[in-house]
């Protein structure tokens, strides 16, 4: 199993003025894309961390981490509990010139690569209903 830090201290250049955890579970998801042959990174944002990978068809799978319990979601307060949101975006063209990725929906390929990263450390995913609202 695999222990994440959510109570630790955060290191500056963490963006951890919003006191969001979650840098490790985003490194261990990135690096596990790029071990299965995708190009994969991860960035902080404002609300956790944003792993993006680069598949090999060209679209892009983001996966955003939260810590539930951070922001007040979760079933067990003060718990390490993590919400993956992803995302599933597809190149494409508009009329025939510019470049643009539109959202498309995240196959079940996908999660199961997502589970299989997890399981590797004895991790259960688990649907996550209380996520992000659609903008």
């Amino acid at each position: 199993s695999l222990d994440f830090d959510y109570m630790g201290t955060l290191p500056t250049e963490a963006n951890a003025g919003n006191q969001f955890y979650g840098q490790d579970v985003a490194q261990f998801i990135s690096a596990s894309l790029e071990a299965a042959g995708h190009k994969a990174g991860f960035i902080p944002e404002d609300w956790g961390w944003l792993v993006s990978c680069s598949l090999k068809d060209k679209n892009t799978l983001e996966v955003a981490v939260y810590n539930l319990n951070e922001h007040g979601e979760g079933g067990k307060p003060g718990a390490p509990e993590w919400g993956l949101w992803v995302r599933h975006y597809q190149a494409a063209k508009r009329f025939g010139f510019w470049s643009y990725h539109k959202e498309v929906s995240v196959t079940a390929e996908q999660i199961q690569v997502l589970k299989g990263i997890f399981s590797t450390k004895g991790i259960h995913l688990e649907p996550w209903n209380e996520g992000p609202e659609e903008a």
